[in-house]
């Protein structure tokens, strides 16, 4: 292989333009945004990734060429496509971005080249973008190779994770999947070579709709953990330690993120016959209810103190999806869902964040940056991502400043029960009763 052309410069596809420039390929990122294609020509990386600023600083302008059109390149012979594929309010997946992608790569691939999709797909899209959109634009079977190889990675840990997990690989033929392996085994040694293109798409949604699912085991028994009066967090301790059968996940305060909130909505549109009782649905459902549950938790603890949440002062600590591994990716993010639904009650919502940019959330509400302006007259505090910061505040050093018994709700176990209630704050956990 010559050259490469990744198509979307996302949290997949930057990621893994920096690896592939890692290990002396040449590599094309191809991106509309036009403001995050000058950030990076400028060696700064747009998204937050530990490292991802030392890879671009080291490769952009060099063996890396980031542009906002593919390129008319005869050196280029590998395509993939990394763009999203987002799905609306009604849970629909929107196509748009991924067919413009597509028959814009159709009009520069040439004879033997290899095109892969690594965009998260209704089962069956590759097979028919290759009857609508390639071959009508000329390309028959035969003329170039298709693959479909999922991305797996982690956000906060994507570098890392491309170097060694195991890369699934379905092609349109034998050829294909040989030549997309020759590429991935670049990256990693172990690749799982798959039967269809069909195979793989499904297998990037079932990764997702099982850890969902998961999740959504653990937040429901957070639920009801709160209403025994257990700790959850010590039940999921104690049933996973030293028992490979159990692998219990923790409640939290939400499940965000790209992925997580959409593939389950793709991975059962895409049926023709609806299942009649969908264990995935009803997990999904679950885990978008827990940032109301988070809000009830707010409007019980005021109740008993006969306060109102309007006009009260209510800090959000943790704006991106998730803090470990920490990201600015604020997609689906559990905090901003809270912050909308007590800005529905009039509270003054303020946001701290370690990593996010401010900009993608002052539609939201009042970002700060240190402890002391977020505690400052607080009458409540929710703990709304899981970043270790978060078990730092040093609360004794604020307490003064905050309101009195001002409510801590903690929706991860970040903090200690006995040191928050110590300082006369009431303290409500999340899967804590």
């Amino acid at each position: 292989m010559k050259k490469i052309c990744v198509v979307g410069l996302g949290y997949v596809g930057l990621t893994l333009s920096a690896v592939l420039a890692d290990v002396g390929l040449d590599v094309v990122g191809v991106d509309i945004n036009e403001k995050a294609i000058e950030q990076l020509k400028r060696g700064k990386p747009h998204i937050h990734e530990p490292r991802l600023d030392y890879y671009i600083k080291k490769y952009v302008n060099n063996r890396l060429v980031v542009t906002t059109k593919i390129p008319s390149d005869p050196d280029i012979d590998t395509y993939i496509v990394a763009v999203a594929t987002p799905v609306d309010k009604d849970h629909k997946v929107h196509m748009e971005y991924f067919e413009r992608a597509v028959k814009e790569i159709a009009t520069k691939i040439k004879k033997d080249d290899l095109l892969i999709f690594r965009s998260t797909v209704p089962v069956g899209t590759s097979r028919n973008v290759i009857k609508n959109i390639l071959e009508p634009a000329g390309l028959k079977d035969g003329y170039i190779k298709v693959a479909f190889a999922p991305e797996r990675t982690l956000e906060g840990k994507a570098l890392e994770e491309l170097r060694y997990l195991p890369q699934i690989i379905g092609g349109i033929n034998e050829e294909s999947v040989n030549a997309a392996a020759l590429l991935f085994g670049k990256l990693t040694n172990t690749l799982v070579r798959v039967s269809s293109l069909e195979t793989a798409e499904i297998i990037k949604q079932i990764d997702n709709v099982f850890r969902d699912v998961n999740f959504a085991l653990g937040n429901e028994m957070g639920l009801v953990c709160e209403q025994l009066g257990v700790d959850a967090y010590e039940v999921a301790k104690s049933a996973n330690m030293n028992y490979a059968r159990t692998k219990i996940m923790i409640p939290g305060a939400g499940v965000g993120g790209a992925c997580l909130p959409k593939d389950p909505y793709i991975f059962l549109n895409q049926l023709k016959r609806q299942l009649p009782h969908s264990m995935v649905l009803t997990a999904r459902k679950l885990n978008e209810s827990m940032p109301a549950h988070m809000v009830e938790m707010v409007g019980e603890e005021f109740s008993k103190q006969k306060k109102k949440i309007e006009n009260s002062k209510i800090v959000l600590l943790g704006l991106a999806f998730k803090g470990l591994p920490e990201t600015d990716d604020v997609r689906a993010s559990p905090a901003l869902d809270i912050a909308d639904l007590l800005k529905a009650k009039k509270a003054n919502i303020v946001g701290m964040d370690p990593v996010i940019n401010k900009d993608s959330v002052v539609d939201k509400l009042t970002y700060v940056t240190t402890f002391s302006e977020a505690l400052k007259g607080a009458d409540c505090v929710i703990i709304t991502n899981n970043h270790p910061r978060w078990g730092e505040i040093p609360f004794d050093e604020h307490a003064g400043e905050m309101k009195k018994k001002a409510i801590i709700i903690d929706g991860w176990n970040m903090l200690n029960r006995q040191e928050i209630e110590r300082l006369g704050f009431i303290y409500r956990g999340v899967g804590i009763g």
